[in-house]
């Protein structure tokens, strides 16, 4: 059954569509059999990993924003730099313990047909650990596509992926329903001159706060 274009549900189909298509004109003409520059193989096939993430608004490559994209090089570069960029992420969400363990920083290391992940990440919450991918491989022709183009392109998506989770916890990071209920019973609070049932005060603040709530619901589901 047909169903309208949608940006957000169908991206990674229209990508993998795309990146076959891609990959298709590269087969036919044989050019993956010939050596070539960095240059051309950024410009010609690794665009897939920009065009990976361009339902992600706000995201480019070459700025890195978020700290979790960025096309690097190997070595102690590479491992400084998603570590400096981890640490930014760490501030952005105040060191929070658990919002730290959800942190990813996320280095794609190119070099010719081939494509190695290291993913910076902090599983206690206070110390870095780096672990490296196995080494992906673009296919040199359409015999190869089930056993090197699908897990290269599995692996851009699970990193895609990844990304969107750090995003989320950084963009959700704020006041648990601990401090939120504290902080609007604060709101609550009447000054001493004022005259009122404690019980009704203490009603009005919960009341209000199941109130928020609900309005937050609403809103995330909508």
């Amino acid at each position: 059954m047909y169903r309208p274009y949608n940006r957000t549900e169908h991206c990674h189909q229209d990508w993998i569509r795309r990146t076959i298509d891609l990959m298709i004109a590269e087969f036919e003409a044989r050019s993956l059999n010939l050596q070539h520059s960095e240059s051309w193989y950024m410009a010609r096939l690794w665009t897939m990993i920009d065009r990976v993430f361009a339902d992600v608004e706000d995201l480019e490559a070459d700025e890195g924003i978020w700290g979790t994209k960025k096309l690097l090089e190997k070595g102690v570069k590479a491992a400084k730099t998603l570590k400096d960029m981890l640490n930014h992420l760490r501030h952005l969400v105040d060191n929070v313990v658990s919002s730290v363990r959800q942190l990813r920083t996320i280095g794609y290391i190119l070099s010719g047909l081939s494509m190695e992940l290291m993913i910076t990440d902090s599983p206690m919450g206070y110390c870095c650990r780096i672990t490296r991918s196995k080494l992906f491989s673009i296919p040199k022709s359409a015999l190869q596509v089930r056993s090197k183009l699908h897990p290269l392109m599995s692996a851009l998506i699970s990193t895609k992926l990844l990304v969107v989770q750090v995003i989320d916890e950084v963009d959700n990071h704020g006041l648990n329903d601990v401090d939120l209920e504290e902080s609007l019973a604060y709101s609550f609070q009447e000054e001493p001159s004022m005259t009122g049932s404690p019980n009704v005060k203490r009603l009005s603040f919960h009341v209000a706060i199941s109130h928020l709530r609900n309005e937050s619901e609403v809103a995330y589901h909508k």
